[in-house]
């Protein structure tokens, strides 16, 4: 199951995971350090653990319900699509 809010930890990679799950609103503002965060879309190939882990998690849309992101060194990894149309 996703989690519903995240804590943004620099160094840190963070895998999102679908199946209808809205990560909820929330301001990212800016944090000291030049670490990178690493934010992916998981999928079945790239998801860390088989533990709790379905099918679905990988093959749905991870989507945010508002908030804004305001900091450097911060890379957000789709990992597939290719825009509203694909």
């Amino acid at each position: 199951m996703a989690f519903p809010s995240l804590t943004l930890v620099r160094g840190n990679t963070y895998y999102l995971a679908g199946d209808a799950t809205s990560y909820g609103s929330k301001n990212y503002p800016s944090t000291t350090g030049s670490s990178l965060i690493t934010v992916k879309k998981a999928t079945a190939s790239d998801h860390v653990t088989e533990t709790g882990w379905s099918a679905s998690y990988g093959t749905t849309p991870a989507t945010f319900s508002g908030g804004d992101v305001a900091m450097s060194y911060l890379t957000i990894d789709g990992q597939v699509g290719g825009g509203p149309t694909a």
